[in-house]
Order: structure tokens, then sequence, then C-alpha cells
């Protein structure tokens, strides 16, 4: 997770480092009405004391896997746009296939929120190499709302690129 993602609004992050190369971030998106934990490491042989610790909070924990599966199995239009968003916020660090393929098709909606929750997932992902998708739904979309919303999405990416170099 970065600190700052120029793409949100109204956005809380706390981290916390438990141990080297082991960090625990809170996060809110006023926006998105949601709120979340994240744990992340180059190891999840790090991982074990914390997640036990944080188990025996009683908070939800999804894998990759469950996020994925929460959203093929969404029923409703505002199910799949919030399964949509959870599934940016734990995706994986590289992007995989079955992540592209449910990207992808939330692009291929036929509902305009599904498709602007999708772009937010694709920003919560922080995968670059979804630029051009969002340059051509920025285009190509029958909603203003969602191409306006790729179009800052991409913007964003631009921007975070070119404070990368």
């Amino acid at each position: 997770m970065t600190e700052n993602k120029s793409f949100r609004k109204k956005a809380l992050h706390i981290a916390w480092e438990m141990s080297p190369g082991v960090r625990l971030s809170y996060l809110s998106d006023s926006k998105e009405q949601t709120s979340y934990m994240v744990i992340t490491s180059k190891s999840t042989s790090d991982l074990g004391i914390y997640v036990t610790q944080l188990m025996d909070t009683h908070l939800d924990f999804f894998t990759p896997d469950e996020l994925l599966e929460e959203v093929t199995s969404a029923r409703t239009s505002k199910a799949k746009g919030l399964a949509l968003i959870r599934s940016g916020i734990g995706a994986p660090e590289h992007p995989t296939k079955p992540y592209g393929h449910v990207f992808f098709e939330a692009m291929r909606s036929s509902s305009p929120s599904v498709r602007l929750s999708g772009i937010t997932a694709i920003g919560y992902a922080e995968w670059s190499e979804f630029l051009e998708l969002l340059d051509a739904v920025s285009v190509e979309d029958d909603d203003k709302d969602v191409r306006s919303h790729a179009k800052s999405m991409a913007n964003a990416f631009r921007k975070a690129a070119r404070g990368a170099e």
C-alpha cells in the first residue's frame, strides 16, 4: 500500500510497522464509505503471529480467492460494486489473470455503477498495466460519469508514474 493515492478523496491512512517488513495499515475512504485494514509483508512466513493476534479480535479476513468469489457471486449491481472495490483493496502486488478477468468484465457490465466501481478497484490495485484500458473507457464508454472517472484514474496513474521517476 502507498500512503498517498491521488485518486482517493477524503481518505485517512494510518500505518504501523509491526516488525521489519511487516506493516499494518488502517484506511478509511469516505467517498466509498468503507474502512479496512491491510497487512503487508514481503513474505507470508513473517505474518503468522500477527494474523493470530488479529484473528483474536474477531475481524473478518478475506483471501484474494474469497474476494474474487464475492465478485462473481454478487447478484446485484450494488453488491458487485462493493465486491469489486474490496477486490481492488485486497489485490496482490502484481496483476494476475483472475483479477484481470474480473476487472475487464466490470468494464463490460451494463451497469454504470459496476463500471465505476471497477475503475475504483483498478485504482486501489495500483496496476499501471490497466492504463490502456482506462484510456479506452475514458473515450468509449456510453456514460459520461464513467468516462470522467476513467480519465481521472488514468491521470492519477500518470501522475504517480511521474512522481516515481
